[in-house]
Parts: C-alpha cells; structure tokens; sequence
C-alpha cells in the first residue's frame, strides 16, 4: 500500500516498478502465511508432539459421514486427550473408523461429541513406492492418525455440531435421501439417482461406478460444476426477457443466487458444488451490473478465494480436474465450435455437446492419465446421451422430491 502510494505521488518508472513487484510479491507471501496457518501438526498442543500415548481423547465428528461394507468412516477433532492420568487440550484430526451393525442408518452424525478409549495410530506410509501413498492423502487433509474402533470403544456424550448451517444441510441431504430410497425402488436405480442428485455415492457399487469411468462419465455421478451449470443455464433462459431494466435483472439474479445456493444446501454444501456455486455467483453479479467481465479473471478469483479457506484444495484431484476443465471448455469449446456450422437444432445441439465434452477431455487428458491411468475412448458418444439423460433426471427428479416433501409436511400437519 505504501509503495503504491509513493507511486502515485512521484509518478516515475522506477516507482511505479517497484510498487508492482511488491504488489505481486505479496501474493507468494500471503499464501505461505495462510498455509502455514492451516497446517494443524505445526500447533504445539498436536497429536504428533505428545510424549505419551494417550488412554483416552475426546473431539466432535468434523465430517461428512461415509458408509462402508460394515462399518463407517468419518473425522474427528481431537478437543482433549488423557495422558498419564491427566487430561489436556489437543489438536489434531483423526479418521475413524466404527462398525456399522444396527438398524439405525448412521451410527455417527456430524456434530457427535465423542468419548474414545485408546490411543489413535498414526497413518503409515506406502509399502510399495509406485503405490498410492494414503499417508500424504490424508495428510494434505491434516489428518496424520488413524482409528479402528469397536462398539465398546467410544461413547457419545453430546452433540455440538462445529458449522450449524453444515449440520442442517447434512441433516436435510440425509431426508431427502431417505425419500428417494423410497420412491425408486430397486437399489441400483436408488443408489443412481442419488449420487446424481444428492451426490451421495454411499450405495454405488464398483460395477457401477468403474462403467461410467470407462465411458469418460464418471463427472455425472460426482454432484459437481455440470449439475450446477444446467441449473444455471435453464435459469438464466428463463430469465433472460425479464432482465430489460436494472431492478429486473437484480431481481433475476437475487433469485439465480438463492437456487443456486439452496441447491448446494441440499447437497451437503460439499466442495465440488461450492466451487461452482462460487463461481457462477460472480459470474450472476457480471450479468447484473452489465459488465463485460473476463471468465478467466471469474474462474481465477473462484479458485483464490477457495484456496484461502483451504490452500491444500490446489492438491486435490477434483479441484485440479474442475477448474482445468472449465479452462478448456472456455478456450476451446468455442475454436471447435465454429468450426462447423448446423441449421438444424437438434444438430447444432448434438454439436455442442460433442464440443463440449472433447473440449474438457483433451485439456484435462494429462491428469486423467497421471491419476487414473486411463483414457476413455468412448466418451465423445456417451456424453451426448448420458449429459441428457442427466438432465432430465436431475430436472425430474428434483421435482418429484420437491412433491413428496410437500406432501410429507402437509400429511404433518
């Protein structure tokens, strides 16, 4: 601030040059600064710098819930730990883990203050070099330790959920889920419908989930920037001859934000979906103001804000893929585009698509081959009719959900 300041007052080149450089140099800065600061084992009071193995530690479950073949997984933040008869504040998170052999549908809900019996184990690294190394997984995460648990181990003695907007947001994707377990009725069909509306992935089984890999549609299932973007683009259609004046167009997007948002309410406010949610949130604020604003100074700004909630977010796989993927699609879709043009609409639909999906296919074919080790050769033909068959799904299904719940609130009363 001071170096642009003196850059005004004095107006020369090398003024002016040195508050640039200074102002880029405050970017690499904060970012170190703000890494540094969400890397929990540099705490003093973390699970790493105990002298001595814990008997007992108590912390709140962090985390989405996730369903196993007989158990479940989640997060706990460690709150305080017993060690040689004493107890005292901790930090640190643990991934444990709990068998799931009751009726009840959730043996853990997000917000459960636990007691545990027992020390965590610290992840262990890879056998094999060339393997998956789970330990720097988790660790971009900041969780170093690891519990098996049995019934006996852990006791629930409260509940304080650490995000309340997270808890209801969890709480109504688990209700929603509940309906459509009862309306669709086989399990595959259940488990289909709501990874794809819901992005609960909990009942796919491996079959499923490795057809749609090979087919390069695996994104269809993972509630993310697609599911966003149709909900965007019928929005912005409806909309669009209702935006003549000022107040109209920020009525128009005043509503835009508010389904959106509701929608990445509905789906457990997960990553994938805020990521787009932020993003076509500024892109609705261009299309208010009436400036013509660079997608690519949108998608930047989405992805700096998400990094300083979490840096680590630049590590994960499904944010390395979105973003790249919105990137290719901005650049390239409209250079393939043009370069056929089709008077038929069905046609130039068919078109787009096609467009569409080798536009993010080729830009992310790089990542897709160093994380999966696959190219999906098909994908150009299945996007064309699974993108749609999603659409209608998604469409359709969101409004028979709406329907039962309806019913379900009015039968309460």
């Amino acid at each position: 601030m001071a170096a642009a300041l003196l850059a005004r007052k004095y107006k020369t080149a090398f003024a002016t040059d040195v508050a640039g450089i200074l102002g880029l140099l405050t970017w690499p800065v904060l970012g170190f600064v703000v890494t540094h600061q969400r890397i929990e084992q540099h705490y003093p009071n973390h699970l790493l710098h105990l002298q001595s193995a814990p008997t007992h530690y108590t912390g709140v479950v962090q985390d989405y819930v996730l369903q196993k073949p007989g158990y479940q997984s989640t997060v706990l933040q460690v709150e305080q730990v017993k060690v040689n008869g004493i107890w005292q504040k901790a930090a640190g998170k643990v991934q444990l883990s709990v068998p799931h052999d009751s009726e009840q549908a959730y043996e853990l809900n997000y917000g459960d203050v636990l007691l545990v019996k027992g020390a965590p184990q610290e992840v262990a690294p890879p056998l094999n070099s060339s393997q998956f190394n789970y330990k720097a997984y988790l660790a971009n995460k900041n969780i170093y330790h690891r519990h098996y648990l049995q019934q006996h181990q852990y006791q629930k003695i409260a509940s304080d959920p650490p995000m309340s907007i997270l808890y209801y947001s969890i709480q109504l994707r688990r209700q929603l889920d509940d309906v459509l377990r009862e309306r669709a009725g086989e399990k595959r069909e259940y488990a289909i419908a709501s990874a794809l509306m819901l992005g609960v992935k909990d009942e796919l089984d491996n079959s499923i989930r490795q057809a749609y890999a090979d087919t390069g549609t695996i994104h269809v299932l993972a509630v993310s920037g697609l599911h966003v973007g149709l909900i965007y683009s019928v929005l912005m259609f409806v909309l669009a001859r209702f935006s003549t004046t000022a107040r109209q167009r920020w009525i128009g997007a005043m509503l835009v934000l508010a389904v959106l948002w509701l929608y990445a309410f509905i789906t457990g406010l997960s990553p994938s979906v805020l990521r787009a949610v932020v993003m076509f949130s500024l892109v609705t604020f261009g299309v208010a103001l009436q400036r013509r604003t660079s997608i690519y100074n949108t998608v930047a700004f989405a992805a700096l804000a998400l990094l300083f909630f979490n840096p680590y977010n630049l590590l994960e796989v499904g944010f390395q893929l979105s973003f790249l993927a919105v990137l290719g699609i901005v650049y390239l879709q409209p250079k393939f585009y043009n370069l056929l043009e089709y008077r038929h609409r069905a046609l130039d639909f068919v078109w787009a698509l096609f467009t569409v999906s080798l536009a993010a296919q080729l830009v992310t074919f790089p990542l897709g081959l160093y994380y999966f080790h696959q190219f999906p050769v098909y994908f150009w033909l299945a996007n064309i009719f699974v993108v749609v068959a999603a659409t209608f799904v998604l469409y359709s299904g969101g409004r028979a959900v709406a329907i039962c719940c309806a019913r379900s609130r009015l039968a309460a009363l």
